[in-house]
């Protein structure tokens, strides 16, 4: 399970969850999640952006990519 705050404005949106969090563990009374925080997320989505315009520029053929493909291709960066 993963959890997420997207707020980089004090104060933090979800508790215990470091502005840069980047699959970091936290429990809550209801787990035990991964966390990403609000400048860890800022920081994958240009990579993302930038990887997936990149992949489309020198596709061979029309490239199209649905949802699962960028979640996939962000999720690749978060694991190096």
């Amino acid at each position: 399970m993963l959890v997420a705050d997207t707020n980089a404005v004090p104060p933090s949106g979800v508790y215990n969850v470091g502005m840069q969090d980047l699959n970091a563990p936290v429990e809550y009374s209801n787990g035990a999640f991964l966390s990403i925080g609000a400048l860890a997320i800022g920081n994958i989505k240009p990579k993302t952006e930038i990887g997936l315009f990149k992949r489309i520029q020198t596709s061979e053929k029309t490239a199209v990519l649905d949802f699962t493909e960028a979640y996939e291709f962000a999720l690749s960066l978060v694991k190096k």
